[in-house]
């Protein structure tokens, strides 16, 4: 059923609020003159607003926000894990990522998440880089102090025959 109303009763007079549904106060899809459609909500704050589960095959999300690849800059000065981990026992979550209050009280722009998201593993593989390279130098350090021992050994048991 298609529907035309010229006053919409949350306040704002309009002309030409239409929906399409069986009645007014449940419709299925609402269409404001500013150009907002409403599926499942008589009162669409967004050009489009859902009230419900949304399922597609395939979703895009066109940006402005700048690809967080400049973590890989030379320049780059990465958080220290001790400083991360001070943050995240003070505040219980990560640096740059909302808590879970904020995403309650304000939901969450998936863009900027996935971006922030990325942002935190590239960030995490250049740990781990430098955790390897920490490991690697390390494990040379005790294969020196292993040779260093087996000589020591060596070379006290031919002194004492």
């Amino acid at each position: 059923m298609l529907g035309t109303y010229g006053y919409y009763t949350n306040g704002e007079s309009y002309e030409n609020y239409s929906y399409i549904g069986t009645v007014y106060s449940n419709p299925y899809m609402t269409f404001l003159p500013s150009g907002n459609i409403g599926i499942g909500t008589n009162a669409p704050q967004a050009k489009l607003a859902v009230n419900g589960n949304i399922l597609a095959k395939e979703v895009k999300v066109k940006t402005d926000i700048s690809v967080p690849d400049y973590v890989f800059e030379p320049g780059y000065e990465l958080q220290a894990l001790a400083d991360v981990e001070a943050f995240v026992k003070k505040h219980r979550h990560l640096p740059e990522i909302p808590s879970a209050a904020d995403i309650q009280r304000d939901g969450l722009d998936l863009a900027e998440m996935n971006l922030l998201l990325l942002k935190k593993v590239e960030e995490l593989t250049l740990h781990l880089i430098e955790q390897r390279k920490d490991k690697m130098s390390l494990q040379s350090q005790v294969n020196d102090l292993q040779h260093r021992v087996i000589q020591l050994e060596s070379s006290t048991k031919t002194e004492t025959k």
